[in-house]
């Protein structure tokens, strides 16, 4: 029996999310943390100063800072307070209010960052457009590169061979630069080397053509 798609939330926990994407949600924190997505913070209303009226017990407070702020080790964990004023959310009958919320100090743990659906949808976009092709792919395709290039540039070094291919690519109107193709010709004359090593080469000899 196929299972009912529900509607999404506004926001997720850290395992809800890690689970949609397969993977764990240390990952996901690494991402927090090296700045490749935005997380938000679960505030209980009950540790706020001002009261918020509403049935939902917490605010969804956007982390813009996140990697700024002054977080300390707590055991396994991480906490920060959270320090002036952010803006953040609550779920209501419309859907969610917007509001300015004073952080007032309250601890935020690191182990219970949320991601919010904007958040959701840019990871889930990420895994479509991000797929690594399979080492012994890429292998291939490096030494495939490599024979072209000897067969060609065999002489030059590889800013020459980039300052060739830029002509060209940008006549296709393709864009990169001049160290990223070096970088790619160093790469695949290796990868290139590295499996003629692997092949033993024999020069054929006089002696060895009569014995033939």
């Amino acid at each position: 029996m196929k299972r009912p798609t529900l509607p999404p939330a506004w926001y997720q926990t850290l395992a809800e999310t890690a689970a949609e994407l397969g993977t764990h949600p240390e990952r996901l924190l690494y991402y927090a943390d090296a700045g490749l997505i935005l997380p938000a913070a679960l505030v209980a209303k009950a540790l706020l100063p001002v009261p918020y009226p509403g049935p939902s017990p917490h605010l969804i407070v956007r982390l813009d800072e996140y990697r700024t702020m002054a977080w300390l080790p707590d055991g396994d964990d991480m906490i920060a307070p959270l320090v002036g004023v952010h803006r953040a959310y609550q779920v209501d009958g419309h859907g969610f209010t917007n509001l300015d919320l004073d952080g007032a100090g309250v601890l935020i743990r690191r182990s219970q960052l949320v991601f919010t659906s904007d958040q959701v949808e840019a990871l889930q976009d990420a895994c479509r457009t991000t797929k690594l092709p399979h080492p012994a792919k890429l292998r291939t395709l490096q030494q495939i590169l490599g024979f072209l290039i000897a067969d060609r540039w065999l002489d030059c070094g590889p800013y020459t061979v980039a300052e060739n291919v830029l002509r060209g690519l940008q006549l296709n109107g393709v864009s990169l630069s001049k160290e990223t193709i070096a970088t790619h010709v160093r790469e695949a004359r290796a990868a290139l080397k590295r499996a003629s090593d692997r092949v033993e080469v024999v020069t054929p000899t006089p002696g060895r053509l009569a014995a033939a």
